[in-house]
């Protein structure tokens, strides 16, 4: 027997003892109460299996929600030493001659300031585009962009 037909076999086997063990290996007769039975343990065996999946769901949610706990736990320490070295270097490099050179490259990394230019930061999107709607110069000139925070300094590592 190859192994494909072993555990074709097996399968069945499993099956089999699946419908016995719910009284459903043989199936009654088409209009009798037994049918009736049959069908019902099988729906009883459906609502039973949902109920199952949605305790393990829940219970995958909880473990998930206390991973992400401990994560954010034990991350803010190193996004904390992260941010105050960041704060280190932008302010240590202020005084720093970058010559005509734009960064510096060190053993751990690169540093340097890149020319950005003056961003405008709106605090209510809503009241700046009624503002700019009924500016006669601005009305026919509105585009809209979604721009991502910036910082003064770059870090490569």
């Amino acid at each position: 027997m190859s192994t494909a037909e072993h555990i074709l076999d097996q399968i069945a086997d499993d099956e089999a003892a699946f419908l016995r063990s719910l009284g459903l290996d043989t199936m009654p007769a088409p209009g009798t109460p037994e049918l009736d039975v049959a069908i019902d343990r099988a729906l009883d065996v459906i609502r039973q299996a949902r109920e199952e999946i949605a305790k393990n769901n829940e219970v995958a949610a909880r473990r998930i929600q206390m991973i992400e706990d401990w994560r954010e736990t034990e991350n803010v320490t190193h996004q904390n030493r992260i941010t105050w070295a960041e704060r280190t270097i932008h302010s240590l490099a202020m005084g720093y001659d970058f010559g005509k050179k734009r960064s510096r490259t060190l053993p751990s990394g690169t540093f340097g300031f890149r020319k950005a230019p003056d961003r405008l930061v709106i605090q209510d999107a809503d009241k700046a585009l009624a503002f700019a709607k009924r500016t006669p110069q601005l009305a026919g000139e509105i585009k809209v962009t979604v721009l991502r925070e910036t910082r003064a300094i770059e870090f490569a590592t």
